[in-house]
């Protein structure tokens, strides 16, 4: 009885199937495999390691790029993206105080999204200090270089090697909405995540 309302006839079904597979395993249609690994905790917990992670290294990355070839002036050279992660903060401030939690300051970087990133990389996809008349900075790598991942989906316009990010986000709105079990993670988004950790983190 606890399974009503929206999306009920699929919880019915899939509970009803796991029903027949535990009684006769070589039952296990695709769309049961995608259920119980959606379900599956430890997976959650795998892809979205690998999700945090691979922000973690975007934001990193993005920002230093940014400070090397517009030092002082980085903030202004990205100003939209700034008006909208302080309104951000600024939400993020008043309904942590609506709902109790004290006040406490955001900093605007903090405010990022994932398209903001990839705004940014596109637009200074292969932009060094000398586009801008500025010294070589030590060890300087180009977004291009940084951001580049080969999906199978060509690699030969800038679209192209970016496309991941795109996928990337959708995929975090899966680890995103945790709580609900309907949207979360399979095991084919998992190793696509960790494809892109691996990019990232086992080049160094």
């Amino acid at each position: 009885m606890t399974l009503l309302g929206a999306g009920a006839d699929t919880k019915w079904l899939r509970f009803f199937q796991s029903l027949i597979n535990k009684k006769h395993s070589a039952y296990n249609p695709p769309e049961l495999i995608d259920w119980n690994e959606r379900q599956n905790e430890e997976l959650q917990s795998e892809g979205r390691k690998f999700g945090v992670e691979i922000e973690k290294y975007m934001k990193k990355q993005v920002l230093k790029n940014l400070k090397d070839l517009f030092k002082e002036n980085w903030e202004l050279e990205i100003n939209s993206i700034k008006r909208e992660c302080l309104k951000r903060a600024e939400e993020e401030k008043e309904r942590n105080y609506k709902e109790g939690l004290g006040v406490k300051e955001i900093h605007w970087t903090e405010m990022f999204n994932i398209n903001d990133y990839k705004t940014i990389i596109k637009k200074y996809f292969t932009k060094s200090p000398q586009d801008f008349e500025l010294d070589p900075v030590d060890g300087f790598v180009p977004y291009r270089d940084l951001f580049s991942v080969d999906i199978g989906e060509g690699f030969n316009s800038t679209d192209q090697r970016i496309k991941w990010i795109s996928r990337f986000n959708s995929y975090r709105n899966l680890w995103a909405h945790e709580g609900t079990k309907e949207k979360r993670l399979n095991k084919e988004e998992v190793e696509f995540l960790e494809k892109i950790h691996g990019h990232f983190y086992n080049k160094k």
